[in-house]
């Protein structure tokens, strides 16, 4: 079974193009996720590999601060209490602060937490069970190291907040001497950043949504017009060649028939026997032929107008006009556009042919009219056709039935994309079609 054009485009140019799109999009999320996680993965790293750095060089700061008291032999209660004054003015922002433990786990200095100091804090735990004075202090001794854990962040009144220290050891003292630095910093620049990535991964899925959208937007109305075009220019090749065939093939055989019936009649008129019989029969065939000649070639030229292709549809209905005023007793007026236009389409011309042929010819022969208007008008985008007359109109019976004259003008009118309007009044009837410049 054949395929009808439409469905061939979608399922050959539409759907694969649908699918690949999903494809892409899918892929694309993925590896922006992909991206984006290891992107957050590096700029956590070298956002603490920066801090652990800061860190570092604030204990040497410090250590540099009471390295007097360091040195052995010094061991007088003032010159360590002189010491953790000076450690606990060393502070860098609200939140930025030097601490010092024993190596049993007692505070011996907290600026922001100066009601705990003296107090033994060696089974501390913060909010997820970790030892976080027994880890500082193991820490400490074995040479300096960081340790996270949870504390209570002064800027956000003591709330609980991840942290990260580095300590070291003061040996001649016992101390363990250490400072931290807040990560909920770390995490909101991190939550920007994935804030960030989210909307170019929406933004990039958007775009790749809209661009497929647009695509098969293009396809379907590339495919409808060429759909189209091709089943109109198939439409007027087969019009062209039965109105050829009509031409070089049934009129031929019609008009050597015809000839051949006039000669045989003329030799019937010279002989002496009594003919006139036959010769009326001749005679009578030879007339029925030529009428048929005469309504073939009406046919073909229907089929295959060439003065609408070479001259326009303006002239064709002059032409048209001059044919019907020659047998028509009242009047045909045609009102054409004064401004030549650029060239109208051929489909569209030939459809308001056809409605001025079928109008004419109803108006006359139906519509017992003595005065028909016609009137061409031409847009840029539209042309419009009206055909009026002073006729008797449609019969008002419910049980009317238009016939195939004006069904035709209809299904005409509408394959193009045009409408067609039918007006009976007790003045006549008034037959419009605006058709698109095809």
């Amino acid at each position: 079974m054949k395929l009808r054009q439409k469905v061939k485009v979608i399922l050959f140019a539409v759907i694969p193009l649908l699918v690949a799109s999903i494809v892409i999009a899918v892929m694309v999320h993925r590896h922006s996720v992909l991206l984006a996680e290891q992107l957050r993965q590096v700029i956590k790293t070298s956002y603490l590999a920066s801090k652990d750095e800061e860190l570092k060089n604030y204990v040497a700061l410090a250590k540099r601060s009471v390295e007097d008291v360091n040195k052995p032999g010094w061991a007088e209660e003032a010159a360590k209490e002189k010491a953790k004054a000076t450690l606990a003015k060393l502070d860098y922002g609200q939140d930025g602060y030097f601490f010092l433990f024993d190596i049993n786990g007692k505070s011996l200095m907290h600026p922001r937490l100066t009601e705990r100091v003296q107090q033994d804090w060696w089974d501390y735990k913060d909010a997820k069970g970790k030892l976080v004075i027994q880890d500082l202090v193991r820490r400490g001794r074995a040479g300096g190291g960081f340790e996270d854990y949870l504390w209570e962040k002064p800027s956000l009144g003591n709330a609980l907040t991840p942290k990260r220290a580095y300590v070291v050891e003061l040996p001649n003292l016992g101390w363990i001497l250490g400072t931290g630095v807040y990560l909920d910093d770390v995490e909101d620049a991190l939550t920007r950043i994935d804030a960030q990535v989210s909307r170019s991964v929406f933004n990039t899925t958007v775009w790749i949504a809209t661009t497929a959208l647009l695509s098969v937007t293009a396809i379907v109305f590339l495919g409808w017009g060429f759909n189209t075009w091709e089943r109109r220019d198939a439409t007027w090749k087969e019009r062209k060649r039965i109105a050829r065939e009509l031409h070089d093939g049934v009129c031929q055989r019609l008009g050597a028939a015809k000839l051949t019936s006039e000669a045989k009649s003329l030799e019937l008129m010279e002989a002496s026997e009594q003919t006139d019989l036959a010769e009326e029969v001749l005679r009578s065939t030879a007339c029925e032929i030529g009428v048929a000649i005469a309504e073939v070639r009406e046919i073909s030229h229907g089929l295959h107008p060439e003065t609408l292709m070479q001259f326009g549809l303006a002239h064709t209905l002059q032409l048209l006009r001059e044919k019907w005023a020659s047998c028509f007793e009242g009047e045909i007026e045609l009102t054409l556009p004064r401004e030549k236009a650029r060239p109208l389409g051929l489909d569209s011309s030939f459809v308001l042919y056809r409605v001025a042929q079928e109008a004419l010819q109803n108006s006359i022969k139906h519509g017992e009219a003595t005065e028909i208007a016609i009137r061409l008008r031409v847009g840029w985008r539209r042309i419009e056709l009206t055909v009026a007359d002073n006729g008797r109109g449609l019969p008002k019976d419910k049980n009317f039935t238009r016939g195939i004259g004006l069904i035709n003008m209809e299904e005409r009118v509408e394959e193009i994309g045009g409408m067609l309007s039918i007006t009976s009044t007790k003045e006549g009837v008034i037959i419009r079609a605006v058709v698109p410049r095809l």
